[in-house]
């Protein structure tokens, strides 16, 4: 009888709610055991990147169990489907994973398009780590000599230096700014590498190791204007601190020999 509208936060089915409202049933192991499902999903939702956004940050465009799930006639998305909700946000994404090898041979395994790397509730924060090295999602399938993993390598490695490349300018700006120097084109030029960074990121779902290179070539010359614009700022920071002191000095030096100069004049020598 105390029905809500949802959009009122005190209402169960208000959108930070509903992980809690789900999980009255879906946590409770006895009342799943007929139906044989697990009761951890609204635990790994919660520690999922879409649970914190939704559930730490407030960030109400996040996916909660409905977004998947539907409201009332509430389903799991098949094979097929679950790439399909996935991909209504993360558009890019599931277009380069269509346009991949990869997609043909999934759909004919049945592997589920995103949940296969992703999980589907317990989704973390995705990093290179995932490509190449000890504990690398493609070792699932392909052995660490073949040619899918050296692919995955060279993307690795692509990534892993835009990165780098960022992160040491815009370590350099800060540095810069710090100093009180403008860094408002070098900020733009970071900005640059920074939307190439995700671009990258995001071109890895085709599995073309040419993709992300270009991708991140693009965002290393970026980065690269970018620092070269701190580096001079600090240089050009520290030649006038050098400028000042040798002017004070020289000003000093001057003000001290018109004092003597005065003094003995005064004295009559």
């Amino acid at each position: 009888h105390s029905i809500r509208p949802p959009k009122d936060p005190t209402s169960s089915v208000y959108v930070k709610n509903i992980p809690d409202t789900c999980a009255r049933c879906h946590s409770d192991a006895k009342k799943m055991a007929p139906y044989k499902i697990p009761v951890t999903q609204a635990a790994e939702y919660r520690a999922s990147v879409h649970g914190k956004a939704l559930l730490e940050r407030g960030d109400t465009s996040a996916p909660a169990c409905n977004t998947c799930h539907g409201n009332h006639g509430a389903a799991p998305p098949g094979a097929a489907g679950i790439g399909q909700v996935c991909g209504s946000c993360h558009v890019n994404n599931m277009e380069f994973f269509k346009s991949g090898p990869m997609a043909k041979a999934w759909e004919k395994k049945g592997f589920h398009a995103c949940a296969t790397c992703h999980a589907a509730h317990g989704v973390q924060k995705p990093t290179s780590a995932l490509l190449s090295g000890h504990g690398a999602l493609c070792l699932r399938c392909h052995k660490p000599d073949s040619r899918p993993l050296r692919v995955a390598a060279k993307m690795k490695a692509d990534l892993d230096g835009a990165e780098a490349a960022y992160t040491e300018a815009e370590g350099s700006i800060r540095e810069a700014e710090e100093k009180g120097m403008d860094m408002a084109d070098a900020r733009d030029a970071l900005d640059g590498a920074r939307m190439s960074r995700y671009q990258a990121r995001t071109a890895v779902h085709a599995f073309d190791a040419s993709a992300v290179a270009k991708v991140a070539g693009e965002g290393n010359a970026s980065a690269a204007k970018a620092l070269k614009g701190a580096r001079d700022a600090v240089m050009d920071f520290r030649n006038r601190r050098l400028g000042l002191g040798l002017s004070t000095f020289i000003i000093a030096f001057l003000a001290g020999a018109l004092y003597l100069k005065l003094r003995d004049h005064e004295s009559g020598q």
